[in-house]
């Protein structure tokens, strides 16, 4: 197996915490991984796969990054992050309009100087083409440009999700545990990608189940399984992708992505007073919720120790300060 080489920019290993009254409610064994503990600004699940596609970057003597993602990407501010850190030149394609006030991560994104590029839904959607027009520009400004996927989702980037299991398999001896499924949020598909390939390493019987928080019925099978081929063709990894292993959940993503109601808000901040846990309204708060409701539908079906994996986004709450403001005061 021809293992990358890889950066150190998280803060690791991640503590597991059990979720109190959670547990108690359900009659479970509930806990959560903080993946939002890798740190501050460079926080979240992105964290684990940057420390390997960036270390490419700079193997690759590049010196300007490229990535994509949505106004309140999590995975944009932490690649400008970690750009800046690593002295490469930090650039971002945007879906959506530009704000008339910078907020969240989008604020954090031109702080720390990324060239921003806004593009349509449609435009994005063949994000390629984008990718390749940037590409001729930069160079021909001199720049030695290194483009990565939306949430650093590719055969490389999951590699940070393989780490993370057996980084889990450690913690697990050490705690005593056995987890019967562990849930988490599904965006782009690399996370859950390499938490696959990463419990068939370890032999870890753990079922992952992915809570869709992004595209609707979008082909996450597909995405997924096409991940892990390459990343098993790549690094010639040990082992055949069984489709078996794909559990993805579609019914969680409300009225859209980045979009929530006042009940799906309410819950989110319910959450924190129980458990004194933020969760956002784009992945966590939409996952955790879409957890708790199959928990509760199909009690025998998901056993009886339960792991969440918390991706961080903190910074995305932000821009709905007003609205949470108001349930906050009506509540």
């Amino acid at each position: 197996m021809k293992r990358p080489q890889k950066l150190t920019l998280g803060n690791l290993p991640t503590p597991i915490q059990r979720l109190e009254k959670l547990s108690s409610s359900l009659n479970k064994n509930v806990y959560v991984k903080r993946d939002d503990f890798t740190g501050l600004l460079l926080s979240g699940n992105k964290i684990r796969k940057l420390e390997f596609v960036l270390q490419e970057a700079l193997d690759e003597n590049a010196n300007a990054v490229v990535t994509c993602g949505g106004l309140q990407s999590n995975h944009v501010r932490a690649t400008v992050v970690a750009a800046r850190r690593l002295g490469l030149k930090p650039f971002a394609v945007l879906r959506g309009k530009q704000p008339k006030t910078f907020d969240g991560n989008t604020l954090i994104i031109a702080m720390f100087g990324a060239e921003i590029t806004y593009v349509t839904e449609k435009e994005y959607d063949e994000i390629d083409r984008v990718y390749e027009d940037m590409d001729k520009k930069l160079r021909s400004r001199g720049l030695r440009p290194y483009f990565i996927p939306e949430g650093a989702s590719n055969a490389l980037g999951c590699w940070g999700y393989i780490s993370m299991m057996e980084e889990l398999d450690r913690q697990q001896k050490e705690m005593n545990l056995h987890f019967d499924s562990l849930f988490i949020p599904l965006g782009s598909g690399g996370t859950q990608a390499g938490l696959i390939l990463g419990k068939n390493l370890t032999s870890n019987p753990v079922t992952i189940i992915g809570i869709n928080i992004f595209r609707g019925r979008y082909d996450f099978e597909g995405c997924i399984s096409s991940i892990c081929k390459e990343a098993i063709r790549r690094f010639e990894i040990p082992l055949e992708f069984n489709e078996a292993d794909l559990h993805i959940y579609n019914d969680y993503t409300g009225i859209g992505y980045a979009q929530t109601t006042d009940r799906e808000m309410r819950f989110f901040l319910d959450f924190l007073l129980d458990e004194g846990i933020i969760l956002d309204q784009v992945y966590t708060g939409k996952a955790c919720y879409g957890m708790i409701d199959l928990l509760k539908r199909f009690p025998d079906r998901f056993g009886k120790t339960i792991l969440f994996v918390h991706t961080g986004g903190l910074f995305g709450l932000f821009p709905e300060r007003e609205r949470i403001t108001r349930l906050l005061q009506s509540m």
